[in-house]
């Protein structure tokens, strides 16, 4: 308990720190307004700044959060906020527990405080759940050869590119890669699957349709296979439904079925939200 008691600040102070600083960079660089050409951290012809610059101490230089584009830094962002909100609410409830005990109060009963809002913020990815659509990238290899092992960790190193390239939609306001990857042996070889969640912007859809075609071509054309493809070897880009996801993909939730009804009470309780929200702004 008291060990416990000692973390929980160090953890909240670490979550509010990087948020801090997430502000203070995002000041910073509306200040110096658009970077020059040739700036310190960018490839030559590259205006604009790197979203995330950690650049290494040591000789060479170099953005150690290369990979980091806006997105996934909207991801990092969203998620620190949310664990920095449970920490808070956590805290909130101690301190509350504390002055309701006064001299009563045992340094035990924080940690059983504690366990609850603790189970919250380390809960399984709700990635799964979170989105309706989703990009599925396969790539395809043979497993008895060393170009087939290796072909799966080339496609897994160009797929920052491909989240760059659907992320130039107007009509797609979050792509959310999934940073783990899903190993099967098919009648087709070995195939390695990395799932990217698309949030679609219904007001910018015309004709119900997000035309997907020439981000994952050119992902295909000028990153899969710059270098051609290795006897054997293939890579599928395709959409698909939450239907359509893998049972392994869906484990950590329970399952399909298990994870269909969490999707649905979070559906249930956003909507609530809303309506709350919508209630409060006609009162006042």
């Amino acid at each position: 308990g008291a060990r416990g008691g000692a973390r929980q600040p160090l953890l909240q102070g670490l979550l509010q720190m990087e948020l801090a600083q997430d502000g203070r960079a995002g000041a910073a660089q509306r200040d110096r307004g658009p970077p020059e050409p040739g700036a310190p951290g960018l490839a030559a012809g590259v205006r604009e700044a790197p979203p995330m610059p950690i650049i290494t101490p040591m000789y060479p230089a170099m953005n150690s959060a290369y990979n980091v584009n806006r997105d996934t830094l909207r991801v990092m962002v969203a998620e620190l906020q949310r664990g920095h909100d449970i920490c808070k609410r956590m805290e909130d409830t101690i301190k509350a527990a504390k002055q309701e005990a006064a001299d009563s109060w045992a340094p035990s009963a924080a940690a059983d405080i504690a366990r609850p809002f603790l189970e919250e913020l380390l809960r399984p990815s709700e990635f799964f759940i979170q989105y309706d659509t989703f990009i599925r990238v396969v790539a395809l290899g043979d497993a008895n050869t060393e170009e087939g092992r290796g072909w799966s960790g080339y496609i897994e190193s160009r797929l920052r590119r491909l989240v760059e390239m659907l992320a130039r939609l107007s009509q797609l306001r979050t792509v959310h890669l999934f940073p783990r990857k899903f190993v099967e042996h098919t009648s087709e070889g070995l195939a390695t699957q990395w799932f990217i969640g698309l949030d679609v912007d219904l007001r910018r859809v015309k004709d119900n349709k997000v035309h997907l075609n020439k981000p994952v071509d050119d992902f295909l054309t000028f990153e899969a296979a710059r270098h051609g493809m290795p006897p054997g070897c293939d890579c599928k880009v395709r959409p698909v439904t939450f239907d359509e996801l893998p049972d392994e993909a869906l484990k950590t939730l329970g399952g399909k079925s298990k994870a269909r009804k969490l999707k649905r009470q979070r559906r249930a309780d956003a909507k609530a939200r809303e309506e709350a929200l919508q209630a409060k702004i006609t009162e006042a």
